[in-house]
């Protein structure tokens, strides 16, 4: 019954879904190429979870209607509106019900990895002295943290220029964020945060939500070597999609069409099923890790939480059988 008002609400509100996709659409190709398209996923998904009730996150509601493809007239005529149809339906659609399924499907993506996020940064956060966010989008978890930490956004400048002037518009309080502009492909993040206050020499969470998937693998490569720097008692914790899955199945392969074709974003590299040979050569060792996938499928990727490992690397490389 509520699967169905559900459907006649939608397709009574249909004529309003259209107007908004055009809002959301027009300034979202404006700036095609130059600032992130695909960071409005999980930010519009993060939004809906909590105007329907099923992941508080006000800041996010604060920020949004301030973002060039998330304006009043987006929110008018596409996001209220699809609040209002689960609401009144009482019908969530899988990809906004909070907690996610157990085994969360290729659409339950993003609520998967931000519970598996959230539960990291509540865990390990009170442990360490410092946090960073790697490719932090509209993401406003560093707004949430406690101003007493030092706190770190990294970013794109392009991308980054356009959170600071929305972050300002919308009045959230954020002066003890350092914002740290840099391009993960040609420069170094640790360098560029020590240039910017940040102390290498401190216990630091560093959270990599929706980045891997864009950069090459040798990039990948150079953000877990330079974690690796950090000291003991670190915490990176990232989500990622799987190498086989992304490049040998019909279903990566769409994926991988879709993203290019709508954002001109395309995803470049997966992780292989065998995630401790990706850690173990930078010394790190894998605190959690949940695969993603629907029931009776392979995995289509996975979330992370990794440490430094107290021994060296060769040294439990030498112990393994």
């Amino acid at each position: 019954m509520r699967l169905l008002a559900f459907i006649i609400l939608s397709i009574l509100l249909l004529p309003c879904w259209w107007v908004g996709v055009w809002f959301f659409i027009v300034p979202l190709w404006r700036q095609r190429g130059k600032v992130s398209g695909t960071t409005y996923e999980p930010f519009t998904t993060r939004l809906l979870m909590h105007l329907i009730g099923t992941r508080h996150d006000p800041l996010t509601a604060k920020l949004a209607g301030h973002l060039p493809a998330c304006s009043p007239s987006t929110l008018r005529w596409l996001i209220l509106p699809q609040a209002w149809i689960c609401k009144t339906s009482g019908f969530i659609p899988s990809p906004l019900r909070f907690p996610p399924p157990e085994h969360a499907s290729m659409n339950c993506l993003i609520a998967a990895r931000c519970e598996f996020l959230d539960r990291s940064l509540s865990s390990h956060l009170p442990h360490c002295k410092q946090l960073v966010i790697l490719g932090a989008g509209w993401d406003t978890r560093a707004y949430h943290a406690d101003p007493s930490l030092a706190l770190f956004e990294v970013d794109a400048p392009a991308t980054q220029s356009v959170k600071r002037r929305s972050i300002k518009d919308s009045g959230i309080p954020h002066d003890h964020v350092h914002f740290v502009p840099c391009d993960f492909e040609s420069q170094r993040w640790l360098d560029a945060l020590t240039d910017h206050g940040f102390n290498p020499e401190l216990p630091t969470y560093v959270h990599w939500e929706g980045v891997t998937m864009y950069l090459e693998r040798a990039a990948i490569e150079s953000t877990l070597e330079q974690f690796s720097q950090l000291p003991q008692g670190s915490i990176l914790a990232l989500d990622y999609l799987a190498e086989n899955w992304l490049h040998h199945t019909t279903g990566g392969r769409l994926a991988k069409f879709m993203v290019a074709s709508f954002y001109g974003e395309p995803f470049r590299s997966g992780i292989p099923a065998d995630t401790e040979s990706l850690a173990k050569p930078f010394g790190l060792r894998i605190l959690r890790h949940q695969r993603l996938h629907a029931p009776g499928k392979p995995p289509y990727g996975g979330l992370l939480t990794l440490a430094r490992r107290i021994e060296p690397a060769h040294k439990i490389n030498m112990q393994s059988p």
